[in-house]
């Protein structure tokens, strides 16, 4: 193993030389770098977990992972009785399911977000953390645990709208 007295050693040795390092702290010299320029898709549909802290683990039995994904609690109003429930959401490329229960198999709804004509943070309810999402049929109000959640929903759901308009989705 290589040790280095100074910072500046340690990047002079790994100068112009591609790198990957994850959480772990491992880092690994790849040999055989691709070259600059490569065809790198904007987005990934899912990633396989190969390594966990350092070790090399069996990709079986490993779950796919949806990179433009989330999941979280959020509460929704009701589109006829105009009460706030909370349902367990879980986005996955351009659909977002909700659940009565985070352990239920079967979503009470799954919405297609190629319809989904608007998202953005709401304040017009009187809820704090509050973003909507608007399809020709009806407006979904959501509302976050934290600003800091709202945000991240509305990012995500945003980035997937601009790029259905782009057809890069």
């Amino acid at each position: 193993m290589l040790t280095f007295s100074h910072f500046a050693e340690f990047v002079k040795h790994f100068d112009d030389q591609p790198l990957l390092a994850g959480e772990s702290g491992v880092i690994t010299v790849l040999k055989y770098p691709y070259p600059n320029a490569v065809n790198e898709p904007t987005q990934y549909d899912c990633i396989r977990v190969h390594a966990h802290m350092g070790k090399h683990a069996s990709v079986q039995n490993k779950p796919l992972l949806s990179v433009g994904s989330k999941e979280g609690f959020l509460k929704k109003q009701g589109g006829f009785i105009k009460n706030w429930k909370t349902r367990w959401f879980v986005l996955q490329k351009t659909t977002l399911r909700y659940f009565r229960q985070r352990a239920d198999a079967q979503p009470i709804r799954d919405i297609d977000l190629r319809d989904c004509t608007e998202c953005t943070i709401d304040c017009s309810l009187g809820q704090e953390n509050c973003f909507r999402l608007v399809f020709p049929w009806r407006t979904f109000y959501l509302v976050a645990t934290t600003d800091v959640e709202a945000s991240e929903w509305v990012d995500i759901i945003q980035w997937k709208l601009d790029k259905l308009k782009t057809n890069t989705l």
